[in-house]
């Protein structure tokens, strides 16, 4: 019988830091969910403070012997070490390029990776979601940022398709470039372009929903309010086209799964997901091989409070297949 490996697995984002301990067991990972933490990291910008924090709170919880630290983060991460930018993580926000992995490594004594994001993301649904035993897939996260991964024959490939060229649309992005398509479809500028629309006496955003409009929103287009139906269309129009254009690149794609606090919501909405549907198949040049192409949300275990494992369990796999090859005889 193998040795079964104990590693703490994270996922840190804009507004809090998520972590657990995973083991592996001939190869099989497994949450630990009583060692689960959650912590804000709003207002902190000091990132060994979140790491020691967060990542400290698991490790206590545990009791146990932990060989390995893999942690998800906003940002890519090619080499799993070096982070090379990260604009929607205050606490790493003005540290980038940064060798995330050594950092970890030095604060814990553990063998340490960086993950990106959504790479985690798409390998846990690989591991337990919708993804198992598919070779080609999109995996697309719209929430506080656009995020992106691909499965290619198999193997899951993190990008960076929020920072993919939309002509003529002019915003300066958090990235330090102009013309991203995030700059126009996350979480942050549609709350910002509506709280512009109140403003303007356009549409009044009731008191209830000032600290979170997309919510309003959100209701607003799934009752036909006409301004809403008019923003949403537009924004599926946005993401519809730029997944057709995806398609374009990679043909083989037969799953699209996604998640992210917008587009889940967002796509819960009949017409907006049928708008998506129609701007994707008519930017495809294979319209008829991606006529019935499925498009899903994340299926991952989660809390019974709703959240998602899913980025733990594919920041731990990504983990386990680096110490692997690091350590083959």
């Amino acid at each position: 019988m193998s040795e079964t490996l104990h590693i703490v697995s994270g996922d840190l984002g804009g507004s809090n830091m998520r972590s657990a301990v995973v083991a592996f067991e001939n190869n099989r990972a497994q949450v630990l969910e009583n060692t689960y933490q959650a912590i804000s990291t709003k207002g902190e910008l000091d990132f060994n403070t979140v790491a020691k924090k967060g990542i400290g709170q698991t490790i206590r919880a545990f009791h146990g012997r932990i060989i390995g630290i893999a942690l998800g983060v906003a940002g890519p991460i090619p080499d799993h070490q070096l982070l090379l930018s990260a604009s929607n993580t205050a606490c790493l926000h003005d540290r980038t390029p940064y060798n995330i992995a050594e950092d970890l490594r030095c604060q814990f004594g553990v063998e340490s990776y960086g993950v990106n994001d959504v790479e985690a993301g798409c390998a846990g649904e690989m591991e337990r979601g919708s993804l198992q035993d598919t070779k080609w897939a999109m995996y697309e996260n719209i929430g506080s940022g656009w995020g992106g991964a691909y499965i290619y024959n198999g193997v899951p490939v993190s990008a960076e398709p929020g920072h993919i060229w939309l002509p003529g649309n002019g915003k300066a992005c958090g990235c330090g470039k102009r013309d991203c398509a995030e700059s126009k479809v996350k979480g942050i500028e549609i709350e910002n372009q509506l709280r512009e629309m109140h403003t303007k006496q356009q549409m009044i955003i009731p008191q209830e929903y000032r600290e979170h409009p997309c919510v309003f929103s959100d209701q607003e287009a799934a009752k036909g309010t006409e301004w809403a139906v008019e923003l949403y269309t537009e924004l599926a129009n946005t993401i519809g086209r730029i997944w057709g254009s995806k398609l374009n690149l990679c043909p083989p794609i037969t799953d699209i799964v996604y998640q992210g606090s917008f587009i889940e919501c967002a796509m819960r909405i009949n017409f907006f997901r049928e708008e998506v549907r129609r701007a994707m198949l008519a930017q495809s040049m294979f319209s008829e091989m991606h006529a019935k192409i499925p498009m899903r949300e994340v299926s991952a275990p989660k809390l019974p409070g709703g959240e998602p494992l899913g980025p733990l369990y594919g920041a731990a796999n990504v983990w386990k297949r680096l110490h692997d090859e690091k350590h083959v005889v």
